[in-house]
C-alpha cells in the first residue's frame, strides 16, 4: 500500500508542478499580448493537454485525502451511522462510474490511430491516455472509501455530531 500511496503522491506533485507552470506560460502568453506582440500558438494546445493530464492525476490524491468538494447539507442530517451507510452507497456508485469510463476510455485509447494536430503535432493515444489511468484510480479511492464508510468528512459534519450528541 505505500508504493501506493507514493504513486498517489507523486502523481499530485507532479500535477501542481504542472499547474505552477501552466500558470506561468499563461502569463507569458498574456505579457506578449499586451506589450503588443502576437504570442506563440503552442500555449494554448500545452494548456488543455496539461489541465486534463494534471486534473486527472490529481483527483485520486485528493478523494483519497478526502478533499473533494462535498455538498453535505443532507449528510449532515444523518446519524453517524446513517452518514456512514450513505458513504457506503455513494462510493459504491462513484466506484462503479469509474470502472465504466476507464473501460471505455481504455478502449478509445487504444484504438485512437493518427496525430493531434495542433501547433505540434501527437499521437492521438496519448491525448486519451491519462483518462484510463486517472479514473481506475479514482475507482481505487472509492473502493477504499466504500470498505471504510469514509467519504464524508470534514469540521461541518463534525459539529452537527457533536450538538446531536449534546
Amino acid at each position: 500500500m505505500k508504493l501506493y500511496d507514493r504513486l498517489l503522491a507523486g502523481l499530485a506533485a507532479l500535477s501542481a508542478a504542472a499547474f505552477g507552470a501552466l500558470a506561468f506560460i499563461i502569463a507569458y502568453e498574456v505579457t506578449l499580448r499586451w506589450l503588443g506582440f502576437r504570442p506563440p500558438v503552442w500555449p494554448q494546445a500545452i494548456s488543455e493537454f496539461t489541465m486534463l493530464y494534471a486534473t486527472l492525476f490529481a483527483a485520486p490524491w485528493i478523494l483519497r485525502r478526502a478533499e473533494h468538494i462535498q455538498v453535505t447539507t443532507l449528510v449532515a442530517v444523518f446519524t453517524p451511522r446513517g452518514r456512514t451507510a450513505l458513504s457506503r452507497v455513494m462510493s459504491f456508485i462513484g466506484m462503479v462510474v469509474c470502472l465504466v469510463v476507464a473501460w471505455y476510455a481504455l478502449r478509445v485509447t487504444l484504438s485512437a490511430q493518427g496525430l493531434e494536430i495542433r501547433s505540434f503535432e501527437m499521437p492521438k493515444w496519448l491525448v486519451y491516455a491519462p483518462l484510463p489511468l486517472g479514473f481506475f484510480l479514482l475507482a481505487i479511492e472509492f473502493f477504499r472509501h466504500m470498505l471504510a464508510g469514509s467519504l464524508f468528512a470534514g469540521e461541518e459534519l463534525d459539529y452537527y455530531t457533536r450538538r446531536r450528541e449534546a
